[in-house]
């Protein structure tokens, strides 16, 4: 799930059976006020690996954030928060998981 709540953008991986808490970790995208300079629309996508177990975060066709679902980490370009010890040590960004998904170019 991505949320924009007016001042910061984060990225969440939700497991609905955790009943009323469901997010088990969240990245940090951006702060609004540094993402309003210049362009104000943007096209947000959340992309599905053909697995089904990764999760990627895409704002105008670029990669912010993935979760991986199956080894249970996320990574985000801002590597913040730096850990979440409820579902992945670090949150450090990897250029190889983009592999992951399919992007039409």
């Amino acid at each position: 799930m991505f949320e924009d709540e007016g001042e910061t953008g984060y990225f969440y991986a939700c497991d609905k059976r955790n009943g009323d808490d469901p997010i088990v970790d969240a990245l940090h995208i951006y702060d609004v006020a540094e993402a309003e300079k210049g362009k104000k629309l943007y096209l947000y996508q959340i992309i599905w690996s053909e697995d089904g177990l990764k999760a990627g975060l895409f704002i105008d066709n670029f990669c912010h954030a993935i979760f991986n679902f199956d080894s249970g980490r996320g990574y985000c370009r801002t590597n913040f928060p730096s850990e979440s010890h409820e579902f992945t040590e670090t949150h450090e960004w990897k250029d190889e998981c983009l592999k992951w998904f399919k992007l039409s170019s």
